[in-house]
C-alpha cells in the first residue's frame, strides 16, 4: 500500500475508536425512557458503560467489531458522526477483545470531552432501517441543538426530495450524501458523509491536511537545517555530522520534527 493509503487506514482506525479520557455523560429523555424498559442486566451494563465514560476507562470493547478493522467503513459514523455500543459487561471468553454482542444497541455522539447518549435501537435481521433512522438527528436537535449548529445549511427554503429512512438507506449505500430536514432547519452530514469510493469524507480531508502539514514541516526544517544543527551543537556539544531529523506525531493531533540523537524538538505544526 502507498503511504497515503496507509495514512487513510490509520485515520479510519482513529475515527472508529474512542480515546480513553474522562467525559461528561449526557442522556436524552428518549434514551432514559428506553433504558428503563431494558432487562435489569442490560440496564446495569449500560450504567457500567456510562460510568466508564465518566472515569475515562477504555470503552472500545463495547463498540462494533468492525471498529478493529481499519479497512471497513462505518457508514453511520461517517455520515452522522454517531457510534453504536453493545449493552453488555461480560465477555463470552475472558480473552475476547469485545464484550458480548446484544440486539439493542446504544447510539451516542462522542466528542473529546463529552458523550451524548441519544437512543437505543434493535439491530440485525428484521431491522433494516436502524442505521438511517432520521429520528436520531431529531433527538439531537431537540436535546442538544448546538451539536448540529455547525452543519445547518443556510439559504435553503426547501428540498425537492425528503427521503424515508429506507430511501435514505439506499442513498447512503449508493454513496449519495443527503441534506436532511431536521426540525426547522436543513442539516448537512455531521460526519462529513461518504466519498464515491465509500470511505469517510472526514478521513480524506484529514489525510490531505496531514500531508500538507508534513510537507510544510519538511520544507521549513530543510531550509534551516544548517542553522538548526549549529544551534543544537552549541547547546548540547553533539557533533553536527551525527545529527539527523525525524518526523514524529505529537498530541493532540499535531506533528513535529525532532533531532534524533538529542530528542530536541525543532519544529511543530498542528
Amino acid at each position: 500500500d502507498s503511504a497515503e493509503q496507509l495514512l487513510l487506514l490509520v485515520l479510519n482506525h482513529e475515527l472508529k475508536t474512542v480515546a480513553p479520557r474522562p467525559r461528561t455523560v449526557h442522556c436524552s429523555r428518549k434514551f432514559q425512557a428506553k433504558l428503563s424498559k431494558l432487562p435489569v442486566a442490560q440496564q446495569q451494563a449500560a450504567n457500567a458503560i456510562m460510568l466508564k465514560f465518566g472515569k475515562g476507562d477504555d470503552i472500545n470493547g463495547h463498540l462494533s467489531t468492525g471498529s478493529a478493522r481499519p479497512k471497513e467503513t462505518d457508514p453511520l459514523l461517517a455520515d452522522w458522526r454517531i457510534h453504536h455500543l453493545h449493552i453488555s459487561n461480560h465477555k463470552k471468553k475472558p480473552s475476547d477483545k469485545f464484550y458480548a454482542r446484544t440486539g439493542p444497541v446504544m447510539f451516542a455522539q462522542i466528542s473529546d470531552d463529552a458523550v451524548y447518549f441519544i437512543d437505543i435501537y434493535p439491530h440485525g435481521k428484521g431491522f433494516p432501517e436502524t442505521w438511517t433512522r432520521q429520528e436520531v438527528l431529531k433527538i439531537v436537535d431537540d436535546e442538544w441543538p448546538h451539536l448540529l449548529d455547525p452543519y445547518r445549511a443556510t439559504g435553503i427554503v426547501d428540498v425537492a426530495f425528503t427521503p424515508s429512512d429506507m430511501e435514505l438507506k439506499k442513498l447512503r449505500k449508493a454513496r449519495v450524501n443527503t441534506i436532511l430536514k431536521v426540525g426547522g432547519s436543513f442539516v448537512t452530514p455531521p460526519g462529513g458523509g461518504l466519498t464515491g469510493a465509500g470511505t469517510p469524507v472526514a478521513n480524506m480531508l484529514r489525510k490531505n491536511r496531514t500531508i500538507q502539514v508534513i510537507k510544510e514541516l519538511e520544507a521549513r526544517v530543510a531550509a534551516r537545517s544548517t542553522e538548526l544543527k549549529a544551534q543544537i551543537a552549541a547547546h548540547t556539544g553533539k557533533p553536527e555530522k551525527e545529527m539527523d531529523f525525524q518526523l514524529v506525531p505529537l498530541q493532540p493531533k499535531s506533528w513535529g520534527v525532532v533531532e534524533k540523537t538529542t530528542g530536541m524538538l525543532v519544529a511543530r505544526r498542528a
